[in-house]
């Protein structure tokens, strides 16, 4: 385990400045399921890459041992949801759902600036879907 990150749990990280998920907590932690337990990801925060802000006294030698015990292991399993989605406009919907982008918010954002709240996500999407499959991209 990496004793060197300073976040008790997944959110913002005050050390590089960024806001670090489950999946990156586990890496800055050094118990992901990763050969190297997440010292190729914690380096790169170190040395400021991945959007991060490089503190001012780097650790940029591995100094913690991996322990198969304190290990995550995330099986992989496809999600539902996949097979629903089907061109270039739903998986754009999707990540931005993820990201917290919604139609709702979006207009939530709109409202507070006095415009109309309208935002033709629909016909993007469908616009997007169409694009997507010219190019090919999409689950069939």
């Amino acid at each position: 385990m990496n004793p060197h990150c300073e976040c008790p749990i997944a959110g913002w990280c005050e050390r590089h400045q960024i806001m670090k998920y489950a999946r990156q907590h586990e890496l800055c932690r050094g118990v992901a399921d990763t050969p190297d337990c997440g010292f190729k990801y914690w380096r790169t925060w170190e040395l400021g890459g991945q959007g991060a802000t490089a503190p001012d006294n780097p650790i940029l030698a591995k100094d913690w041992e991996c322990n198969d015990e304190e290990m995550v292991q995330h099986p992989i399993t496809p999600r539902s949801s996949d097979a629903e989605v089907a061109g270039l406009g739903d998986h754009t919907s999707r990540l931005l759902t993820t990201l917290g982008i919604t139609e709702e918010r979006y207009k939530e954002v709109k409202a507070k600036f006095g415009l109309p709240p309208s935002c033709s996500c629909g016909r993007r999407k469908a616009w997007l879907n169409k694009v997507g499959q010219y190019l090919g991209v999409g689950v069939e």
